[in-house]
C-alpha cells in the first residue's frame, strides 16, 4: 500500500507557528520564544521532503535532483519578487529614509543568500528597531533553500553508505548533533548571536532533526505493537504523549529568549528534537490530536503561511518599527496582524491559485506564454474584463515603483548614523570603567580643581546646570544602566557624575535582563543609587520589571527614566514604569522625561535623523533632565 504523505494536520502546525512568529516581533517580551516558529517550519520541511525521498527510493523512483530544485525555487522566487516590489513601491512613496542598501538585500534575497549577507555585513536580526529592513526576514528562506540544495545529496549519501532507513536516520541524527555542537561553540554569551542564528551551518541540526524523525520513528510498527498491548486504546497513549509535547513546546515558545545562552547551549536542539518527534507522532493513525488539528480553517491558513511570512516583517518595520503617526492602526497590533493575514489570503489567491490571470504577469499555471506584443494587445481589448487591466497596471506600476528604488537608494554601512555613533561611544564607556581608579581619584580633588583638567567640550556639559546639582553630581557614586540613548550621553555623565558607571548597551531591552544587576553587584559595579532607563528597543511586564528591581535591591535608591520614542509601546512602557514607581514603601521614583519631552514645542529639535537617538543638543537637555530630577529627591533630603 502506497505510503500516506501529505498530512492536512501539518498545515495547522505551520499556522500556529506563524502566529507563534508574529506575536514574537510584536510582543517580544511576552511570546520571547516565538522566533523558534522558524524552527518549526524547518523541521517539518525535514520531515516532509526526507519522507518523500524515502518513498521514492524503496519504489526505485530516482527523481531529478536538478528538476525538484528548480521546482521549489519558481514557487519560492515570484511571491518573494513580486512582495518585495510592493514593499518597496511604498517606501518609495512613503517611506524614502528607509531606502538604503535595497540593491544588495534584494539581490541577495531574491539569489537565496541573504543570511551569508547579513552575517558578513554584521547585521542583527535580534535588533530590528535599528535596522528596519524590510528584508530581513528573507534569512530563512535563504536557509530553507540552502537545505534543499544541500539535503537531497546528504540523504542520497546517507541511503547509500548505510543498510537500512534507521540507519540512516542515525546518520542524519549524528550530523545534527554535529552542528548544535558548532553552534554551542561559535555562540558568545553577551554578543549578538546572529551569527549562530542565520547560519547554514550552526541551524543544519533542524533540517537534519526533521530526517532524522522521518527515518527513526515508524508509526506503522508503533501503532502495532501498541495494538497488540493495549487494543483500540493504543492511541491514547500517543494523544496524551502529543499534548505533553505540545505543552512543552508552548512553554518553550513563551519563556527561551534570544539572547540567554540555554537556548544556544541545547535549547533549540532540544526544541527541534521534540518538535521532530512531535511531527512524526500527529501521523499515528486515530489520533484524536491529529483530528483536531484538521480543523479547516486552522488548515486554509496554514496553506498560506509562507505569503503570511513573506508579508509580516515589511508591516511589522512600516507600521510598528518605524516613527510614524499613532492612530487606531499603528497603535495597536491587532489591525495590523489581521492585514498581515488579508495580504496573505490575496497574494496567494492571485500568484498560488491564479484566480485572476493578468497578461505577461500572471498566467493561468497551463497557458502558454505568448509574444509580448499579443499579450500587450490582449489588455487593451474591449471584452478584457476591468479587474485585469487594472491588475496589469499594478503590476507594472510596483516594477517600475521597485526599480525606482533600487536606483535611488542609497550605499550606506548596515547600522543607522546614531546607531554607528552608539557603537564607538560604547567602546568609550569600556575603556572609561577600566579607568575607575583614576576617575575615583580625580573627583577627590574637588569640583573646582576637577574642572581644571576638563576639556572645552567636557565643560560644556556644565551649560544649564546650576552650581549646587554641578556639586551634588560630583559626589554621588551612581550606576547607570541603559541602551543605546544612554551610550550616546555617557561622556556627559561621566564628566558630570564622575563616581559613575554607565553600562549602557546598544539594543538592550528590559525582558532579557534577568540576572544581570547580580553579575553588576559581583562586580562592584552597583552603587547605592541606580538610574535606569530601558523601554526605546521594546515593551516588558510588570512582573518582569519588578523582578529586576528586586534584583537591584529595593533599599537601594532607583530612579527609572521614562520613554520618549514614537512606538506603539511605549504608552505600556510608561504606565509600567510610573505603577512601578508609584509603591511608597521602597525607594522607586519616577523621572517623567516623556512629559518633559512632550511639552516642550521644540523637542522635535532634539532628535537625529531616525526620530529616536539625541543629537548634541539632546544629549545636553536630557541631561539637565536627569541631573536636576535626581538632585530634587536626594540633593535635598
Amino acid at each position: 500500500m502506497k505510503k500516506k504523505l501529505y498530512y492536512t494536520q501539518f498545515d495547522t502546525i505551520r499556522f500556529f507557528a506563524m502566529l507563534a512568529i508574529i506575536l514574537y516581533h510584536y510582543l517580544t517580551h511576552r511570546v520571547s520564544g516565538g522566533f523558534l516558529g522558524v524552527d518549526v517550519f524547518l523541521v517539518l520541511s525535514g520531515f516532509l521532503v526526507t519522507s518523500q525521498m524515502e518513498a521514492k527510493y524503496e519504489q526505485g523512483i530516482k527523481e531529478p535532483y536538478f528538476k525538484k530544485l528548480w521546482s521549489r525555487i519558481r514557487k519560492l522566487w515570484w511571491p518573494m519578487l513580486i512582495i518585495s516590489l510592493i514593499g518597496l513601491t511604498f517606501l518609495l512613496l512613503f517611506r524614502r529614509q528607509l531606502l538604503v542598501n535595497i540593491g544588495i538585500n534584494l539581490a541577495s534575497s531574491l539569489l537565496f543568500m541573504n543570511n551569508w549577507h547579513q552575517i558578513f555585513s554584521g547585521s542583527s536580526y535580534f535588533a530590528n528597531m535599528l535596522h528596519p529592513s524590510i528584508m530581513t526576514h528573507y534569512w530563512y528562506v535563504a536557509v530553507y533553500m540552502q537545505f534543499m540544495v544541500i539535503w537531497p545529496i546528504f540523504y542520497g549519501l546517507s541511503r547509500r553508505f548505510t543498510k537500512s532507513k534507521q540507519q540512516s536516520g542515525w546518520v542524519m541524527l549524528g550530523a545534527a548533533v554535529l552542528s548544535a555542537i558548532l553552534m554551542a561553540v561559535l555562540f558568545k554569551p553577551g554578543a549578538d548571536p546572529s551569527r549562530v542564528y542565520y547560519g547554514t551551518d550552526t541551524r543544519f541540526f533542524s533540517i537534519a532533526l526533521g530526517g532524522a524523525a522521518a527515518q527513526l520513528i515508524d508509526v506503522d510498527v508503533l501503532n502495532k505493537k501498541l495494538s497488540d498491548k493495549m487494543g483500540r486504546w493504543g492511541h491514547w497513549v500517543i494523544d496524551l504523549l502529543l499534548v505533553a509535547l505540545l505543552g512543552i513546546l508552548t512553554w518553550a515558545t513563551m519563556h527561551l529568549t534570544d539572547s540567554q545562552p540555554l537556548t544556544y547551549y541545547g535549547g533549540m536542539f532540544a526544541f527541534n528534537a521534540l518538535s521532530g518527534i512531535l511531527i512524526a507522532l500527529l501521523t499515528f493513525p486515530g489520533s484524536w490530536v491529529a483530528y483536531l488539528l484538521k480543523f479547516k480553517p486552522l488548515r486554509w491558513l496554514g496553506q498560506r503561511t509562507f505569503h503570511m511570512y513573506l508579508w509580516y516583517y515589511p508591516i511589522n518595520v512600516l507600521f510598528h518599527m518605524v516613527p510614524t503617526s499613532q492612530n487606531w492602526f499603528t497603535g495597536s497590533i491587532w489591525p495590523q496582524i489581521l492585514l498581515i493575514m488579508v495580504l496573505a489570503c490575496l497574494s496567494y489567491a492571485l500568484l498560488e491559485e491564479k484566480r485572476w490571470t493578468v497578461p505577461i504577469f500572471n498566467q493561468a499555471r497551463n497557458e502558454k506564454p505568448g509574444h509580448v506584443v499579443s499579450q500587450l494587445k490582449q489588455v487593451f481589448k474591449k471584452q478584457t474584463p476591468i479587474l485585469t487591466k487594472v491588475l496589469f497596471v499594478a503590476f507594472v506600476s510596483i516594477f517600475i515603483g521597485g526599480a525606482t528604488a533600487v536606483a535611488i537608494s542609497k550605499p550606506a554601512e548596515n547600522v543607522t548614523v546614531e546607531e554607528k555613533a552608539a557603537a564607538d561611544q560604547a567602546k568609550k564607556i569600556e575603556e572609561q570603567n577600566k579607568k575607575r581608579a583614576e576617575q575615583a581619584k580625580k573627583a577627590d580633588q574637588g569640583l573646582a580643581a576637577y574642572k581644571q583638567d576638563l576639556t572645552a567640550e567636557q565643560l560644556a556639559y556644565y551649560e544649564g546646570i546650576p552650581a549646587e546639582q554641578a556639586r551634588f553630581a560630583y559626589q554621588l557614586p551612581v550606576t547607570f544602566v541603559g541602551d543605546s540613548l544612554m551610550v550616546g550621553a555617557s561622556d556627559g555623565l561621566y564628566t558630570l557624575f564622575p563616581n559613575a558607571i554607565v553600562d549602557a548597551v546598544v539594543g538592550r531591552q528590559m525582558y532579557k535582563m534577568a540576572g544581570y544587576m547580580t553579575s553588576l553587584a559581583e562586580q562592584g559595579m552597583l552603587a547605592d543609587t541606580v538610574v535606569v532607563d530601558l523601554g526605546a528597543n521594546g515593551g516588558f511586564t510588570q512582573d518582569q520589571l519588578n523582578a529586576f528591581l528586586d534584583e537591584i535591591g529595593r533599599d537601594k535608591n532607583i530612579f527609572l527614566i521614562n520613554s520618549h520614542v514614537d512606538r506603539p509601546w511605549t504608552a505600556d512602557v510608561n504606565a509600567t514604569l510610573a505603577k512601578a514607581a508609584a509603591d511608597e514603601s521602597d525607594s522607586v521614583y519616577l523621572l517623567d522625561w516623556h512629559s518633559y519631552f512632550a511639552n516642550d514645542e521644540n523637542a522635535s529639535s532634539w532628535l537625529g535623523t531616525d526620530g529616536v537617538h539625541f543629537n548634541p543638543e539632546g544629549d545636553q537637555i536630557w541631561l539637565q533632565f536627569v541631573t536636576n530630577g535626581i538632585y530634587q529627591i536626594l540633593g535635598k533630603s
